[in-house]
């Protein structure tokens, strides 16, 4: 059977000439690429309707490319000392588009463990995050999962915990918990 990527060919281009500019000059390089010729290309579904080469922000296209950059950054970390907000802003910025997806919830929780910030960047994540979006859309199990998951090794994370399900049962997750 074939693979199928969720993606243009011009989409896995612009890919494969950030990983070589990585590989040339580094990792600014490479986030140049994505900001300058990649990202610069995300619109609403509305606009992007107008356009040839635009990639729809929310898309499966956009996540796709989001998750390429992620992960350029973890291989980048793995190997060379990394300031921590460079994978920290990537992290919540994909998040900020795809709240409920679980490779960039767990590369985040992970990044914010490893430097000794975890609570309270990862509890305003949640919180914001479960905060029902205004009630436009069903919040993914996924997260509250990540949420109460995270919450339980915590001292005195009865409260929290209470509070979490509170949230669920009166929020639009009803039908998911």
């Amino acid at each position: 059977s074939q693979r199928y990527l969720p993606v243009s060919p011009g989409a896995c281009l612009g890919v494969c000439f950030a990983w070589m500019e990585y590989f040339r000059d580094g990792i600014e390089a490479a986030k140049g690429v994505f900001d300058d010729h990649i990202f610069n290309r995300v619109r609403s579904a509305a606009v992007a309707s107008t356009m040839t080469d635009a990639i729809v922000k929310g898309s499966l296209q956009h996540e796709w490319l989001q998750i390429a950059l992620v992960r350029l950054i973890s291989y980048h970390s793995l190997r060379v000392p990394t300031p921590p907000r460079i994978l920290r802003l990537v992290g919540k910025s994909a998040l900020s588009t795809f709240p409920s997806n679980a490779y960039f919830l767990s590369t985040f929780i992970k990044a914010e463990g490893e430097h000794g910030h975890m609570t309270t960047r990862l509890r305003r994540h949640f919180d914001s995050a479960l905060d029902d979006h205004g009630g436009s859309q069903e919040i993914s199990p996924v997260l509250w999962l990540y949420a109460t998951v995270w919450e339980f090794p915590r001292a005195g994370a009865r409260h929290r915990l209470i509070g979490l399900f509170e949230k669920a049962v009166k929020g639009r997750a009803r039908s998911t918990v």
